[in-house]
């Protein structure tokens, strides 16, 4: 897996109970990873099982990449909610490097979007458009 050939995966799909569902599932069709999408439960960190991966990953010869939940938002200007954020972003790292994932996906959030009175709109962590 060390090419830099192109790669097809399959993201996690709601019809496989689990990783090792999902693994078999891709390996079935010839791809070459599972996205495990942490905005699904069998997907969350505290679910993952890092030997689990490793397992699955020498059983199946995919490998496994993670997509972050949707709503995180490490950059909130509520220090509680952007400290969950931070600490989730961190477990996550920690378990990517463990279970030798090589991408982690986190879409950026826009923030709030307002439109002001005189028709422009104005986002919280950005400035202001037409």
């Amino acid at each position: 897996m060390s090419d830099q050939s192109v790669r097809f995966g399959l993201p996690f799909l709601l019809e496989t109970q689990n990783a090792s569902e999902a693994a078999a599932l891709c390996h079935e069709h010839g791809l070459h990873f599972v996205e495990l999408n942490t905005n699904f439960p069998p997907s969350l960190l505290h679910v993952l099982d890092v030997e689990q991966l490793l397992a699955l990953r020498a059983q199946y010869g995919c490998f496994f990449t993670l997509h972050l939940d949707d709503s995180l938002d490490p950059f909130n200007p509520n220090p509680r909610v952007r400290r969950a954020s931070v600490d989730t972003v961190l477990d996550a790292i920690a378990l990517a490097k463990a279970a030798h994932m090589p991408i982690i996906n986190l879409h950026m959030p826009r923030g709030n979007i307002v439109t002001l009175p005189d028709g422009k709109t104005a986002g919280l962590r950005g400035g202001i458009s037409a």
